[in-house]
């Protein structure tokens, strides 16, 4: 950190707080975890959805998140979402399934520089809330499936997923092993499916598919960030008692049919 920086905003040594870790439970079937570390310079943000993994849902779930973060329904092609990365220094944003024990976990995450980087400070923890909601709430659909172009364009990179596994011969021998271990168990399959669920795949089951797990999933609400608290009078970070501020911009938007589940049965502490 620079010297005109530090000594502009008066650091002292109590502004600096230990690495804290806190964790609520919002409901029965909603968590929210906050990491903060004096270290980071970075905030993340992921939301996480877990779901028993099925034959026949897993390859669904696992094209549906492909396409979150392809476009959406503000910025409906990959340029237009690209471009509206490049205005916020190059923010991640990413998506991913992975399985865990019986269950599915599919998510999104969003990573960009802390607001005090930014050269005039802008307000990217905000922004970077606001496209994750954006992403997860309105997708990029024509009636009752997703977009014909993305859609065609996730389902080959799917498919060329399954298929570098099967080539990557350690992955390919690790996979074999499980379905052994697990026969006839939901931890034999695989978190992609299989080439030919993939092929048999629609944008209107996709997106069926992605509404239910919205209605039916548990879902873990990450936030990462840095653990550094000033005085009150730096508007570009949260005040302490703000700590939940992604939480709290995240549930005040919150307007999709299958998420009013969220407005009914949680509160914001």
């Amino acid at each position: 950190m620079d010297a005109d920086f530090s000594a502009s905003h008066h650091f002292r040594k109590d502004d600096i707080m230990p690495v804290s870790y806190n964790r609520i439970s919002l409901t029965d079937s909603i968590g929210y975890s906050e990491i903060l570390d004096p270290k980071l310079k970075t905030n993340t943000l992921r939301i996480q959805f877990f779901h028993p993994l099925e034959k026949e849902s897993a390859a669904k779930s696992a094209l549906a998140f492909s396409l979150l973060t392809t476009s959406n329904a503000v910025y409906p092609s990959m340029e237009e979402l690209a471009k509206k990365l490049d205005t916020l220094y190059g923010i991640s944003l990413t998506s991913g399934v992975t399985k865990f024990g019986d269950f599915q976990a599919c998510g999104i995450t969003v990573r960009t520089i802390a607001d005090r980087y930014a050269l005039h400070q802008e307000p990217l923890l905000q922004e970077m809330t606001d496209l994750l909601l954006t992403c997860l709430l309105q997708p990029n659909c024509v009636a009752d499936g997703f977009t014909e172009f993305e859609f065609q364009t996730k389902q080959k990179d799917l498919l060329d997923t399954i298929e570098a596994e099967i080539n990557e011969k350690r992955a390919y021998a690790t996979a074999q092993a499980l379905e052994t271990a697990f026969q006839n168990e939901p931890a034999a399959l695989s978190c992609y499916g299989k080439k030919e669920d993939v092929l048999a795949l629609t944008p209107q089951n996709t997106l069926a598919a992605y509404r239910e797990v919205l209605h039916t999933a548990p879902a873990e609400i990450l936030f990462g960030s840095t653990a550094l608290l000033l005085y009150k009078e730096a508007d570009w970070f949260p005040s302490p008692a703000d700590r939940l501020f992604p939480l709290k911009i995240m549930y005040k938007n919150m307007s999709c049919p299958d998420l009013q589940r969220w407005r009914r049965d949680g509160t914001i502490p």
